[in-house]
Parts: structure tokens; C-alpha cells; sequence
């Protein structure tokens, strides 16, 4: 299992029975990782994005990394706040595309800005990775921040959603 550490969070990368856990049973996965009881459950709109990650990984067991769900853990507290993904291996522009969300109570910490700039600065060290590129609703003013924090540009926009770019 890949681990990112930085000052306040452990970002680690789930395995497909974690997964499974995060999707069925997130009391299961709490107590697999160690980690302190929080009640919460997987929401309902992610179940199905976290089935498709499991078959993507269980058919090319080799983009693992670029399928399974990250785990955010916040050290002080040892409870997940948040998980980020990469939505599948790099395409033929060399590029990731990364996602994440953020327990609503751990908002405006600057949690969310420290894991994503972990994970693209370790993305930007992997092999075959030039880029790594996200896309926003463009009412969702929080995510576009954390977006510019971490040093993503605007590349292009629709009337419902911006796409954003960082590269070396």
C-alpha cells in the first residue's frame, strides 16, 4: 500500500478489500487501518464509483494506483476526513485526472489543498506523467480554491464546468 505523509495528514492508498470496506462497511475499514470510530458511511452517489474502481483494478491489476481510492487521514485525530482518486492511468497526453471530497465539518482547514498538492506533486513523479488535470462545477467555489492553491490553471470552461491543468 502506497503511503503519502505531509505535516497534518497520511494520504493511503486503499486496497480493493479496503475499498470494499470504505463502500459497505466504513466502520470495517476504520478499524483495519487503525483508526478512531466516526459513524460515517460512504455517501450514497459515491458507491458506484468505487464498484467501477474495484472492477477496473480486479481487470488491470497493473493501474492500480490510478483506480483505487486515497484515503486522507488527519494525524492528530486518526480519522479519515477525506478521499481523493485519480479517475485512471495516465491518457495519451501523459495527463491524470485527480478527484476529491472533504468531510464538510474539516472544511476551511486547508486539508483539502494539502492533500491534493501531495498527490500531484507525487503523480508528477511517476513515470509517463506530464500533467495532472481536474474538473470543477463552476459554482463550486471551494474545490476552484484549492485548485489555484495548489497552482492548477483554467484551460477551458463550459457553461457548467471549468477544466484546470498543472504541469512541471
Amino acid at each position: 500500500m502506497i503511503r503519502l505523509e505531509t505535516p497534518r495528514l497520511t494520504l493511503m492508498a486503499l486496497t480493493v478489500q479496503q475499498m470494499r470496506w470504505q463502500r459497505d462497511s466504513f466502520a470495517r475499514l476504520e478499524q483495519a487501518l487503525g483508526l478512531a470510530a466516526s459513524g460515517q458511511r460512504l455517501e450514497d452517489e459515491l458507491r458506484p464509483i468505487v464498484s467501477r474502481a474495484i472492477s477496473h483494478i480486479r481487470r488491470r491489476p497493473y493501474h492500480a494506483r490510478w483506480h483505487c481510492q486515497w484515503a486522507a487521514v488527519l494525524k492528530e485525530e486518526r480519522r479519515i476526513v477525506g478521499s481523493l482518486a485519480f479517475k485512471g492511468p495516465p491518457n495519451r497526453d501523459d495527463e491524470v485526472e485527480i478527484g476529491y471530497g472533504f468531510d464538510p465539518s474539516y472544511h476551511n482547514r486547508g486539508l483539502a489543498t494539502e492533500a491534493v498538492g501531495e498527490m500531484v506533486r507525487w503523480a508528477l513523479g511517476e513515470e509517463g506523467v506530464e500533467a495532472v488535470i481536474a474538473e470543477t462545477a463552476n459554482m463550486n467555489v471551494a474545490s476552484m480554491r484549492v485548485l489555484q492553491k495548489v497552482g492548477f490553471v483554467i484551460t477551458s470552461a463550459t457553461q457548467r464546468y471549468l477544466y484546470w491543468k498543472i504541469s512541471f
